[in-house]
């Protein structure tokens, strides 16, 4: 089986937010919770399947059930009650449309306190990260909540292994890019570009049992950081370990949702240029894609005042692509390696002995830069610019 098969099944649910008239622009906002579902449910069936395995299926019946509830939290992969202990699952639910509305939420309820976090169970005022609550609310109005339901729940994610729903994950993403305002870039990277910064990262490093540390400092939804941890671990079955950092609420939680199934994975939630949650840390690999052309005005006080030294020139105001490029640099260890992707501002922004100049100075004089690659047009969505490793 091939995960694809399920990107025309997925996108039939967008096609029932057409007929009832949500904005093409709004789709990924309704479509994100509910895949995150899908991949969340998949995993914690094939983990309660697995532990049935594990400990053999007498045993299995006979443990207690907080001895049960133990063990599945050791695996800090989270847990949904209405699955583990009534054995129901997003299909069964969608079986009966008489008390579906009640054991949907049940459903919901029933999943531990940092997954109803993410998903945005309980979210009131402030941060809703996924937001499914938002989101059920719009669609009760619409009066599709049921059969929008009912399609997703038909996305049997169990087959699959991580590096295959992430590969499903990141051509979602496209389409989602495609379709959306967002700037460019940044809700996705192309699975060339991944291919691309995987393969000049493997040309670098060895055959090893060590651990290899891997940070993305705008991870978003984590398709490039999972994307390059995947290929590199194909091609060396090395030991890695993945740290990401971002501050869109709703692809922070796509990330951080898709971390917990895997091993040494952290992720975190905030501005990494105002509060960097990996500051006592050092990294064999950096990548990232960060943001275009997008101004740090609103932090300019925090970053003015930053006492990590990590920011040796601040580059103009209306676009912060060489304060993530000085920050990345600080972040390598003494043999560390980084590929970032960035638009031509990083490259030709500012006069001679302007901040940016003075950056790319810098950079060059300490013989941190061994090349610049520059990728074909239209490799990003929503743009024709220019983009370089």
């Amino acid at each position: 089986m091939n995960t694809l098969q399920y990107e025309s099944k997925i996108w039939v649910t967008a096609d029932l937010l057409r007929g009832c008239g949500i904005k093409e622009s709004e789709w990924s906002s309704f479509m994100m919770p509910f895949f995150a579902l899908a991949m969340i449910e998949s995993r914690l069936v094939r983990m309660f399947d697995d532990l049935k395995v594990e400990i053999g299926e007498d045993a299995f019946a006979k443990i207690h059930k907080d001895d049960l509830y133990d063990l599945i939290k050791d695996k800090g992969q989270g847990y949904n009650i209405f699955i583990f202990e009534k054995s129901q699952a997003l299909t069964d639910i969608c079986k009966n449309d008489k008390s579906f509305e009640i054991d949907f939420d049940a459903y919901l309820k029933g999943f531990d306190g940092e997954t109803k976090d993410l998903l945005g169970v309980d979210a009131s005022e402030g941060e809703k990260f996924l937001d499914i609550k938002g989101v059920i609310t719009k669609l009760k109005a619409k009066k599709v909540l049921f059969s929008y339901t009912k399609l997703w729940a038909e996305i049997d994610l169990k087959p699959f292994n991580n590096s295959e729903i992430t590969t499903l994950e990141e051509h979602i993403k496209r389409k989602w890019a495609d379709i959306s305002a967002e700037t460019a870039g940044e809700q996705y990277t192309p699975d060339d570009v991944i291919a691309l910064i995987a393969e000049i990262i493997a040309s670098k490093i060895e055959e090893s049992d060590t651990l290899l540390k891997i940070y993305d400092c705008t991870c978003g939804g984590g398709n490039m950081l999972f994307g390059v941890e995947d290929r590199i671990n194909q091609k060396f079955k090395r030991l890695t370990q993945t740290y990401g950092q971002d501050w869109n609420d709703a692809l922070y939680a796509l990330a951080k949702i898709e971390s917990r199934f895997r091993p040494d994975s952290k992720i975190e939630h905030s501005n990494t240029l105002v509060e960097d949650k990996f500051d006592n840390e050092e990294f064999d690999v950096v990548i990232a894609n960060p943001p275009y052309g997008v101004s740090w005005k609103g932090y300019e006080k925090d970053i003015t005042n930053d006492k990590t030294e990590r920011f040796k020139y601040l580059p103009s105001i209306s676009d912060g692509q060489l304060l993530f490029m000085q920050h990345l640099i600080s972040k390598l260890d003494a043999v560390g390696m980084g590929v970032v992707v960035h638009n031509g501002s990083t490259l030709f922004s500012g006069d001679a002995d302007s901040a940016e100049s003075n950056i790319r100075k810098w950079m060059l004089d300490s013989d941190i830069v061994e090349a610049v690659i520059q990728l074909p047009t239209d490799e990003f969505f929503n743009t024709g610019i220019y983009t370089y490793l």
